[in-house]
């Protein structure tokens, strides 16, 4: 995927987790960022094999 598009997905995740006020104990730091990037892997991969990031 081009670089533009993954910036622009990791930010509209960024900004539905301040909407959502989510919060995250810093000690869980390592394993929260894992589940992020999974979560924003998934989401690429379903864009470059389907050409949406979910799929209703």
């Amino acid at each position: 995927m081009q670089r533009p598009l993954i910036k622009r997905l990791i930010e509209v995740i960024e900004k539905r987790i301040g909407e959502l006020k989510l919060r995250a104990e810093t000690r869980r730091e390592s394993e929260h960022l894992a589940e992020i990037t999974v979560y924003a892997t998934v989401l690429a991969v379903n864009y470059m094999t389907r050409g949406k990031f979910i799929q209703p």
